[in-house]
């Protein structure tokens, strides 16, 4: 028997429904997604099970914590700001460990290009930013093989071979 799948935004926006329709708190709709979900035989495990959070400053769609860092991530391999890149991969790599939901929303929202222009950014000499890219994508592909492409296989080759 095949298990029914739903996207993380279908989730989503189940538990902001709750949120608004219904007064629940945070916990309480996710709680009650989560039951509603399963009662109907949907599969969860790749389902990221917290309520997303709206930004410090409020400009932005609420998203989760995992998605704020690749974005953070992103704008900070954009910038080549070696310093911000090794925090938030240290940030996203601590993310992903939690939860295999995590490195499977992650995937879904273009995380492998993003550590793969890190790890691009870090082979020009910076060792320590190089051991954490590489961490990353271990952490990323983690159940998810597939992710890594033939210009990774590459650059993976060429970085072992130093």
């Amino acid at each position: 028997m095949v298990s029914k799948r739903i996207a993380q935004e279908t989730f989503d926006a189940a538990v902001r429904e709750n949120i608004e329709e219904f007064a629940m708190g945070p916990d309480e709709a996710v709680k009650e997604a989560v039951e509603q979900f399963e009662s109907q035989g949907v599969d969860l495990s790749n389902i990221v099970k917290t309520a997303p959070k709206v930004s410090a400053d409020g400009s932005q769609e609420p998203t989760h914590d995992i998605l704020q860092t690749l974005s953070d991530l992103q704008e900070s391999v954009a910038s080549s700001r070696p310093q911000e890149v090794s925090a938030y991969l240290t940030r996203f790599c601590d993310q992903c460990k939690q939860d295999k939901a995590c490195r499977f929303l992650a995937a879904q929202k273009g995380a492998y290009p993003i550590i793969f222009t890190a790890w691009k950014l870090a082979t020009a000499g910076d060792q320590g930013l190089l051991l954490q890219s590489l961490n990353a994508l271990s952490v990323l592909t983690d159940g998810q093989p597939d992710l890594l492409d033939t210009q990774g296989l590459q650059l993976l080759v060429a970085t072992l071979t130093r």
